[in-house]
């Protein structure tokens, strides 16, 4: 009978930041909700900052938003689909 043997190597990155109080605090809370490391509620609400939401205006008649020239339209098929979901 052989066994093998396989290395592994673990890379882990630790870095020290500072942060605003306000912000160290919305994300301690979030993390604190999620029940997730600091480190990931960090990196969530980065990622959100490089993606944003759309804003939406609400000067309208209907709130609208406005949407990139180069997004493809919306199908029938995918409005059904949408209404299907609970």
């Amino acid at each position: 009978m052989t066994s093998e043997h396989l290395d592994a190597i673990i890379i882990e990155m630790r870095t020290t930041i500072n942060l605003p109080d306000d912000v160290y605090e919305i994300a301690r809370s979030l993390a604190r909700s999620k029940n997730i490391p600091l480190g990931e509620a960090l990196a969530g609400l980065a990622r959100k900052g490089i993606h944003p939401a759309p804003r939406i205006d609400d000067h309208a008649p209907f709130p609208r938003f406005s949407i990139p020239d180069d997004a493809p339209p919306i199908t029938l098929e995918q409005t059904l689909a949408a209404e299907d979901e609970p």
